[in-house]
């Protein structure tokens, strides 16, 4: 965590960031001034992980396109809600982009393929879920 810096202008998110330190930037990400201001060195990776529905007065196409003019040879990851918005920002320029669909249905593939043979023994089950449950509130998950 060491070199992430994170962007925003929601101030009430940067003082979180910040108690717990990570380096933050006020401002708002679709300025290629304060991209650039915002870092001594070229970032290696830009990563955006708000989906369109959340982001207000931009979208993660428009958050690819400046990354991309702003800092060419840094790596673009951003964020799709479905298969035809993750091409188009592949063609703005994203290096990647991630599915929150896509990365549900892994995880919860990778929970059956794990367990799937012991799951249909109820006390188990629980066991397992329970499991996940502590690893996400370790994360962080509400």
């Amino acid at each position: 965590l060491k070199s992430l810096r994170v962007i925003d202008y929601n101030k009430k998110v940067l003082a979180k960031l910040k108690h717990i330190g990570i380096k933050c930037t006020a401002g708002d990400i679709t300025n290629p001034d304060v991209l650039e201001n915002s870092q001594r060195n070229p970032p290696r990776i830009i990563i955006s992980t708000i989906p369109d529905t959340v982001l207000q007065g931009t979208t993660n196409e428009e958050l690819v396109r400046i990354a991309r003019s702003t800092f060419p040879s840094a790596r673009v990851i951003a964020t799709a809600t479905d298969p035809n918005q993750a091409r188009v920002l592949y063609k703005a320029g994203a290096d990647y982009v991630v599915r929150m669909a896509k990365l549900s249905a892994e995880r919860l593939h990778d929970l059956l393929a794990e367990h799937g043979n012991s799951l249909h023994e109820r006390s188990h089950l629980k066991e397992v879920f329970d499991m996940y449950k502590r690893q996400d509130n370790v994360r962080g998950a509400t």
